[in-house]
């Protein structure tokens, strides 16, 4: 998101999303063509007046953001209550060591046990191979997809056990799977935490992977 488009949507919702809200004031008297005073944004018929004059620069963002290809959509919510209609993948990265007990996969356990028992049967077997990711339905229309992407535990030793480019395989499997059934990705911002890798690199990844390929992929934040 630019600065500008913070500005606009921080206008058109009420809520601040960059961090001087005195951008936002410059770019409301500019709509309204006047002066507003500070105490005046307590008024809500102040806010519902920018709201309406908003509205062009919004529709604007929205054209621009659904011509670009490469685009993800960031959400401020549960990545495990995944937004939108239809069917939906929910991607997240395993390592190969059968460890399953820190991370996003505690909020999954805690809401499903199917992803977990997937991931612990295919430890007893051996199975945790780098660059296998195991789809597990959940429910009807959500499915989880266990990417084995992260070699080993982090530590001083292997201070980023995330593997780039099994994390690539994962997502290219991932890809053709949301093509075959129709669905959007979603997934926390993975490789980060635990994995310890650098979330421009694997932005890149999955732009390239996913986005350029026309699948809809949403990353969220919880706050």
């Amino acid at each position: 998101m630019t600065k500008h488009e913070a500005i606009v949507l921080s206008a058109y919702t009420g809520i601040l999303l960059t961090k001087d809200f005195s951008d936002v004031h410059k770019f409301c008297e500019s709509l309204l063509g006047r002066p507003i005073f500070s105490h005046e944004f307590a008024d809500q018929g102040i806010w519902d007046e920018v709201h309406e004059k908003c509205k062009p620069f919004v529709g604007g963002i929205i054209e621009n953001e659904a011509d670009d290809p490469m685009f993800i959509n960031y959400v401020i919510g549960d990545a495990t209550r995944p937004i939108g209609e239809g069917t939906k993948i929910i991607a997240h990265v395993c390592n190969n060591k059968g460890g399953w007990g820190a991370g996003f996969v505690l909020a999954l356990s805690k809401k499903w046990s199917e992803p977990e028992t997937c991931y612990r049967s295919a430890a007893l077997s051996n199975d945790l191979l780098l660059g296998k990711t195991m789809f597990v339905n959940v429910e009807n229309g959500i499915v989880i997809a266990n990417m084995i992407a992260q070699n080993g535990y982090k530590s001083a030793e292997n201070p980023c056990p995330l593997d780039y480019t099994a994390l690539g395989i994962c997502l290219d499997d991932v890809r053709n799977f949301a093509d075959e059934i129709g669905a959007s990705v979603h997934m926390p911002r993975i490789g980060c935490g635990l994995a310890g890798g650098k979330w421009n690199e694997i932005e890149l990844i999955i732009k390239s992977n996913l986005c350029a390929f026309g699948v809809p992929v949403y990353v969220y934040d919880l706050k």
